[in-house]
């Protein structure tokens, strides 16, 4: 009840003096210091929005704003109001400490990391920043892709391990070596692939991304089923000689990212180059986060793709929405959509690849995170992906679908 009367005596002060044009610099700054006492964040971001549009700005009325926006968990605002803050003051503790707690809490951990590089000794030794790991966390994921029609293909197995290493503060790096496994008859496909991807925050709320990506695949021939006959050609069973020798072919993918923030909104630039299937692929990519709650507790992406492969005139187009949301603390769920032309479509910077021969025409994908500890999260994906399988020599096509559920811990070291 006090601090109700102290906020609405406040506000019809505050209303009057605006009114009446003679707000002053003691004014304000002892109406936001007292707001602040009385933890009123609402009130104190109402009044400092009021004396910003008056043409006030200080240190101390962004610094209360930007503490009043982080109580109420609006990390993206509260990190606007603490660089303004910093324009005018960058050697308070207080503030740098905030200001990485607002990247911490929106998961812009390399950010976090450049920021700390500014920190005085007295804050480094008390945030425990002076010494950085060299590996951050390993990730480690298996799974399954079954298929609709065991006429057209087979299941597949999928096991990923994951790394990520810190050089310096300006630069972390993540590896994954990926062994992807159909055996199916007459032939088995193996695929192995290596992707790596640095983030460099190169300043302020912008971050640079370069990505490689190698994979070899191997397609084997199997002998046919044992019939009468002892192999060497003069009984039923062709000869050895006859099998066809593994085919092993290589590719590359190279790819770059540029992701900027701005208050609740994301916005990102993508281009790749791939020569998947000995093809020519240049593609371009844009990106939207929206952050209604200024935080992580809700997001919205829309992605937007366009390829041009060397094969074809034509340019191939895709679209990926997607939103995330945390409804508990220790849970965190995703759900996305792909709608796609492209048949070497690649995504996430290169790091997911469509290279079968077979066009992924769309995607629905459901994801959840547990928080089983500060050290150990578990994730679990599904997805339902159709497939459009091309006969060129009767002009038709043959539509069939996977069903893809991989698991997979991230272990934070």
């Amino acid at each position: 009840m006090y601090r109700l009367i102290i906020f609405i005596f406040l506000f019809f002060a505050a209303k009057n003096i605006f009114a009446q044009d003679s707000l002053n610099s003691k004014m304000i700054e002892d109406s936001t210091y007292h707001l602040y006492q009385v933890k009123n964040w609402s009130g104190l971001i109402a009044f400092g929005n009021k004396a910003l549009e008056k043409g006030f700005d200080y240190y101390y009325l962004r610094l209360r704003m930007g503490i009043a926006y982080y109580e109420q968990k609006n990390y993206r605002e509260a990190q606007k109001q603490f660089w303004k803050a910093y324009s005018f003051n960058s050697s308070e503790d207080v503030l740098m400490e905030y200001l990485y707690y607002c990247y911490i809490s929106n998961t812009q951990y390399d950010e976090a990391r450049k920021l700390s590089k500014k920190f005085s000794e007295t804050l480094t030794k008390k945030m425990k920043t002076g010494h950085l790991p060299f590996i951050e966390s390993v990730f480690i994921e298996a799974g399954l892709k079954r298929i609709s029609d065991l006429a057209i293909s087979s299941d597949a197995a999928y096991g990923l391990f994951g790394i990520v290493n810190r050089v310096g503060r300006d630069l972390s790096l993540f590896h994954a070596v990926t062994i992807f496994d159909q055996r199916q008859k007459p032939q088995n496909f193996n695929q192995k692939e290596y992707y790596v991807s640095a983030n460099i925050p190169v300043s302020k709320n912008w971050l640079v991304s370069p990505a490689f990506h190698f994979i070899n695949r191997t397609i084997s021939f199997l002998p046919p089923p044992h019939q009468n006959g002892n192999g060497n050609g003069n009984g039923n069973n062709p000869p050895p000689s006859l099998v066809p020798p593994p085919i092993t072919s290589s590719y590359y993918l190279t790819s770059l990212s540029i992701m900027r923030s701005i208050s609740k909104f994301g916005f990102g630039v993508e281009g790749s180059w791939s020569n998947i299937d000995s093809i020519t692929q240049t593609q371009a990519a844009i990106s939207l986060n929206f952050f209604p709650l200024g935080n992580n507790k809700l997001s919205f992406t829309c992605l937007g793709y366009m390829q041009k492969e060397s094969i074809s005139k034509e340019y191939k187009y895709a679209f990926s929405p997607s939103v995330s949301a945390t409804p508990f603390s220790k849970l965190i769920l995703s759900a996305s959509y792909l709608y796609n032309q492209a048949h070497h479509l690649s995504e996430m910077n290169g790091y997911v690849v469509n290279n079968s021969l077979d066009l992924t025409s769309s995607r629905i994908a459901f994801m959840g995170t547990i928080i089983l500890s500060r050290k150990v999260n578990f994730y679990m994906l599904y997805q339902s992906e159709n497939k459009t399988q091309n006969h060129p020599k009767n002009n038709s096509t043959t539509n069939y679908s996977y069903n893809n559920i991989i698991g997979g811990f991230k272990f934070i070291l």
